[in-house]
């Protein structure tokens, strides 16, 4: 069992735990969350499988026994805290000497702490990306590319307004989609025909996200359980 540093009153499976639930929760990659966690683990001599499911990450041993389920639902994701989080861990991971697990742990919870940009920013994003895949699938009629631009706007501002509520990414992605129908439905309206598609397409590919593969115990540590959405 994972014991407390040198008496300090942290334990290592708690750390390891919170590091996977910060990079989960907040859209890193499945595949790098996976590394980095069971590199920090092999660092602290508490080596564990780090198993991701849609909502939670669990601490296996090595013949899969769970040592830790921590909740890591992704209701606002906040790239900011992933990209301190891995930093963190790249840091501790190439240091020489040993891990102080008590201050790893308060520069983890700092880093939890660190604030999303700002609404207006994340809408201008889902606008620019929404509009550039609707001309790159060939969309160059002014009204179908004036939709896209409006219904990737207020779908992103729907999605930041859902999940600062609490909102989980079934019913975020739902209301987004949603926004999306209804913009292609208006496209169809004003007979804008081909582009149609791609005022509904566009806005739900940049802000409808993949799901994590539901993994059971059985097929943990296999290439299946370990793929994931890209936040």
């Amino acid at each position: 069992m994972a014991q407390g540093d040198q008496g300090s009153g942290v334990d290592r499976l708690d750390v390891l735990a919170r590091a996977a639930a910060l990079l989960h929760a907040n859209g890193h990659t499945t595949t790098e969350t996976v590394a980095g966690v069971e590199r920090l683990a092999a660092r602290l001599g508490e080596p564990v499988r780090v198993v991701p499911d849609w909502s939670m990450v669990t601490l296996a041993d090595a013949r899969g026994r769970p040592l830790r389920v921590v909740a890591a639902p992704p209701k606002a994701v906040n790239m900011h805290v992933a990209t301190a989080v891995m930093t963190l861990l790249q840091r501790v991971d190439t240091a020489p000497g040993p891990v102080d697990l008590a201050a790893l742990d308060a520069q983890l919870r700092q880093a939890a702490r660190r604030p999303a940009s700002a609404t207006p920013l994340f809408v201008a994003a889902s606008v620019t990306g929404a509009v550039a895949l609707a001309v790159i699938f060939g969309a160059h009629h002014p009204g179908a590319i004036a939709l896209v631009a409006v219904a990737a706007g207020i779908g992103g501002w729907a999605r930041r307004l859902l999940g600062a509520r609490g909102q989980g990414m079934i019913g975020q992605a739902f209301a987004a989609a949603a926004i999306a129908g209804v913009a292609g439905a208006l496209a169809t309206h004003l007979d804008l025909s081909g582009p149609a598609r791609l005022v509904a397409v566009c806005p739900a590919m940049i802000l409808v996200p993949g799901r994590t593969s539901s993994t059971a115990p059985s097929t943990w540590g296999t290439p299946a359980s370990r793929k994931g959405w890209h936040g």
